[in-house]
């Protein structure tokens, strides 16, 4: 998300994966601003820390925020949620930005495999299975909840 005026990237980062535009999703504009304002943002305070997402989640019941980090080219995750919104945290020692990640599997895929089959990814441990069957397996055995 383009937002250099304001210090809201997850507002609209949220925005954008639950209201998703064809044209120039990156952009913020008269609809989105509309869109965001279906979500209950009482209590929230911009930037977003971290550590608040979960008043969001209280009150967007129907919301839960799976957020990624990025570190040394590869994409790990630090909360899990119930929903597939899924967002990526980034920071440096002058910024912290969230940025929706559109489809996981492709950011992911590089860090598995030179292979171009089809993976299953397991978003707990960001492990690529070959099978949804080994997939399922897999998160039955050895991808307990995260810790929120």
């Amino acid at each position: 998300m383009k937002n250099k005026t304001d210090n809201e990237c997850f507002k609209w980062s949220l925005t954008s994966a639950v209201y998703t535009q064809k044209k120039d999703p990156q952009r913020q504009n008269k609809l989105m601003r509309k869109d965001a304002k279906n979500f209950d943002w009482t209590g929230i305070s911009f930037p977003m820390p971290f550590n608040r997402i979960k008043i969001f989640e209280k009150n967007n019941p129907n919301y839960e925020i799976w957020v990624f980090g990025w570190k040394n080219d590869k994409v790990y995750p630090i909360r899990s949620g119930k929903n597939e919104i899924d967002l990526l945290y980034l920071k440096n020692e002058n910024t912290k930005h969230y940025c929706w990640i559109k489809d996981i599997d492709k950011l992911c895929f590089s860090q598995a495999s030179k292979h171009e089959n089809k993976k299953h990814l397991c978003r707990r441990c960001v492990r690529f299975m070959h099978s949804k069957k080994a997939l399922d397996e897999h998160r039955d055995l050895y991808a307990p909840p995260m810790n929120q």
